[in-house]
């Protein structure tokens, strides 16, 4: 699906293909490039805000680690 994808972009010669964030493993794996991701979160409730700031890190997003060579120098 994903290739199906890329070449109907490839045959209406668009810029970028916006693939969205699940599956990145094989995005990559197919020449896709990450973009950085930010995440905001607030509550006007003082107590909830604190709680939900300690918690942020086990929340955020990590990342996909390995990199995938998919092109030709």
């Amino acid at each position: 699906m994903l290739l199906k994808i890329i070449e109907v972009g490839i045959e209406k010669k668009v810029n970028s293909i916006e693939f969205g964030q699940t599956a990145e493993e094989s995005k990559l794996k197919i020449g896709c490039r990450e973009v950085d991701k930010y995440l905001y979160v607030h509550h006007s409730n003082f107590i909830l805000n604190f709680l939900i700031q300690k918690l942020l890190p086990c929340m955020s997003y990590r990342p996909y680690k390995r990199f995938h060579h998919v092109f030709k120098d």
